[in-house]
């Protein structure tokens, strides 16, 4: 019994860690074709440029594997000689808020509220992950918010799965002496990533300061390649009048756009 228990939770330790993967590679042909300024080697040979990003953390036949699962679930479209990229409906929640983002933010906050009760946890559960998809931050237990506007995405959710009458949508601007960039360093931990983005840009900066082989060179760009999206993946890329001051990432988004090309055009032996 205690040794089918064992197996049972490596089965499920396995599943999460594809699911993870799949969404890393999600992520990764995302970001990459937002924050290029062209595609180049990328949009038609990507494998080597995955097996790069994440090989250092997966191996190069689980990335295929996931690969190959997004594909059949129509969320990636291609394959290793036309390239890859991501369907309307791989592309949809990352499409949605690069337009919000992109927009001049107009002052006004989104608050979520909702009121789900415990024999319902994973209806529960379900509308958390989808509000981190859509960029809301908690701000105190059942309340979530974001100063972007995606109610048209969240409220086709809503209605799909019949919350319409648990969940409530309120749209304001905060009043009180707490200004809105220290109310949105209560919610997102903008310090500890700015401290992590500016690592990540003194990493690279001491390691071109180096002697280094090509192959060492390649694998130092990979890792902090793979830093910059883990990163990136809690950095909830809010408007400029929400963040520090010295905010690093925009720099450091730079870096990933060069990192991007070394990893693409470098082929070390």
């Amino acid at each position: 019994m205690a040794s089918r228990r064992v197996s049972q939770k490596k089965k499920r330790g396995r599943r999460r860690g594809q699911s993870v993967l799949k969404e890393r590679i999600l992520q990764t042909l995302s970001i990459t074709a937002q924050a290029l300024d062209t595609f180049g080697d990328f949009t038609y040979h990507p494998y080597p440029y995955l097996y790069a990003s994440l090989g250092t953390s997966y191996r190069k036949d689980s990335i295929d594997r996931a690969v190959r699962d997004l594909v059949k679930k129509g969320l990636v479209e291609g394959d290793k000689t036309r390239g890859l990229q991501l369907t309307p409906a791989g592309a949809d929640v990352k499409k949605s808020l690069i337009r919000a983002r992109e927009k001049k933010w107009d002052g006004q906050w989104r608050v979520v509220i909702f009121d789900i009760p415990e024999a319902q946890r994973g209806v529960r559960n379900a509308l958390r992950f989808e509000l981190k998809k859509l960029g809301f931050g908690l701000w105190q237990r059942s309340v979530w918010v974001s100063p972007f506007d995606v109610s048209t995405e969240l409220n086709s959710y809503l209605r799909s799965q019949n919350l319409s009458g648990a969940v409530q949508i309120l749209v304001g601007k905060r009043v009180g002496d707490l200004s809105d960039r220290e109310f949105a360093a209560k919610i997102w931990p903008l310090e500890e990533l700015n401290q992590e983005y500016a690592s990540l840009l003194n990493h690279w900066k001491k390691e071109l300061q180096r002697e280094r082989s090509a192959r060492q060179r390649f694998r130092a760009a990979a890792i902090l390649h793979g830093r910059y999206l883990d990163i990136l993946a809690r950095d909830p890329q809010l408007p400029p009048e929400l963040l520090p001051p010295d905010w690093a990432g925009a720099e450091a988004q730079k870096l990933f756009k060069k990192l991007t090309s070394f990893l693409t055009v470098t082929r070390p032996s």
